[in-house]
């Protein structure tokens, strides 16, 4: 097992599509040519993934933090999820540490974040395996929610045109009617979160909707690099059935890992579980 002091992060910008982009990177030691990055959710930021980066570089791995855009502290439209996007945000967080001469990475992602990794890895060769917890593969809402969408996506353009304002909606009763962890404490710690808070109450329509709609099979079906599948059996947010999906249409080799009374918000779930087996993903990959 590779062993490391842990170091403080070096905070980091790099530009992506015209905005500049934030993160930390935890370096450890004499940089070798792999790392570890780590890629959040919608509507949250890098600071819930502190933990994680800290445990990796603890454990001998480089490992690179970054808000997407429109997330943290980076720029961009205030709680946009758009999967190109967001994939072009990690291709060029990769061309950041590219820079300092690092070749082979890992890459974590929860949520619309691991929907971002998996887009990354089926054009990337530089990504040498991928692990994803609670990723929405093919989110498909029903007739009458996609007419309703649709409309909505109508009056938010006449909105921006008209009045000059981008067009928001509250999703915060949504994410508080399906609860995010199965521990309650954990649950009201990430409801709590003062930016989850803010970019809940004023998601941008159309731009977020890739929350709820959206299909990468066809990308997922390019991918050779290794995937390890976490997800929560309680997950009410991106049903188990996501799994299933993606483990479908992967080529290359996979592994599911189902996380018992575990929610969506896995990283906010308590216990040793998760990180034990991202963990020893990474080192089967990334380790010497």
């Amino acid at each position: 097992m590779r062993k490391s002091a842990a170091i403080s992060p070096e905070p980091v910008q790099f530009v992506s599509r015209g905005e500049n982009l934030c993160g930390q990177y935890y370096q450890v030691g004499e940089a070798d040519e792999c790392a570890v990055i780590i890629c959040h959710g919608a509507f949250e930021h890098r600071g819930n993934w502190r933990s994680l980066a800290y445990r990796l570089s603890n454990g001998g791995f480089s490992t690179l933090i970054f808000d997407f855009s429109g997330h943290g502290e980076s720029d961009g439209l205030r709680g946009l999820v758009d999967m190109s996007t967001w994939a072009y945000n990690l291709r060029d967080a990769i061309n950041l540490l590219g820079r300092r001469g690092l070749r082979r990475f890992a890459v974590v992602g929860w949520d619309n974040g691991g929907s971002a990794a998996l887009l990354a890895a089926a054009h990337d060769n530089r990504i040498v395996c991928v692990s994803v917890l609670a990723a929405p593969i093919r989110m498909m809402p029903s007739l009458a929610e996609r007419v309703a969408y649709g409309l909505l996506s109508l009056v938010a353009l006449g909105w921006k045109r008209i009045l000059r304002r981008q067009f928001t909606l509250s999703r915060l009763p949504e994410f508080e009617a399906l609860t995010m962890t199965v521990d309650v404490e954990s649950n009201r710690r990430y409801l709590a979160d003062p930016f989850v808070r803010q970019a809940l109450q004023s998601a941008p329509v159309p731009e977020s909707l890739h929350t709820i709609w959206l299909d990468i099979t066809s990308a997922v079906e390019k991918i050779s690099t290794p995937v390890l599948l976490v997800y929560g059996e309680k997950d009410r947010h991106v049903p188990m059935k996501q799994s299933e999906i993606l483990q479908k249409h992967l080529k290359g080799p996979s592994q599911l890992l189902l996380i018992p009374d575990a929610g969506h918000a896995l990283h906010f779930e308590p216990g040793e579980a998760v990180y034990r087996e991202l963990f020893d993903w990474i080192s089967k990959y990334l380790g010497s």
